[in-house]
């Protein structure tokens, strides 16, 4: 008896920019199965990876964004709007957070070492969010 083959459902794509390589590596290892997954350890890696692939779920480290953009994703909101952002942190309190949520600049944020189920859940969220903004 022949097995039917169902293809894969479409996956969510994650863009994950860290220039702290033992992150990119626990968070590919991690979340493959589940996503396809893109890594980046620089906005600029990050930007290729953005103008060449389809990507519905940004994650980004704090301190690339403050290295880089001053603490202001707007540079990349603007520009890569057609995704969800996740911003990833080792701080506790970083004052601009909760302005960030509530302007709708980024979907959450989760510190460091992150719980892997509730930042599965948080990428899943983000993309019916985004599937919901473009029907």
């Amino acid at each position: 008896m022949n097995a039917t083959i169902i293809p894969d459902a479409i996956k969510i794509c994650v863009l994950y920019i860290d220039d702290e390589q033992h992150n990119l590596t626990a968070f590919k290892a991690t979340f493959r199965k589940y996503f396809t997954v893109y890594l980046a350890t620089s906005i600029w890696d990050g930007k290729q990876i953005l103008d060449k692939n389809m990507i519905h779920v940004l994650l980004i480290d704090h301190t690339m964004l403050i290295k880089i953009c001053n603490g202001d994703l707007s540079g990349i909101i603007k520009k890569y709007s057609r995704q969800e952002t996740i911003l990833l942190t080792t701080f506790a309190d970083v004052p601009y957070l909760e302005n960030a949520i509530s302007k709708g600049k980024i979907h959450s944020y989760f510190q460091k070492p992150w719980d892997d189920v509730k930042l599965k859940k948080a990428i899943e969220e983000a993309y019916n969010i985004l599937n919901e903004k473009t029907d």
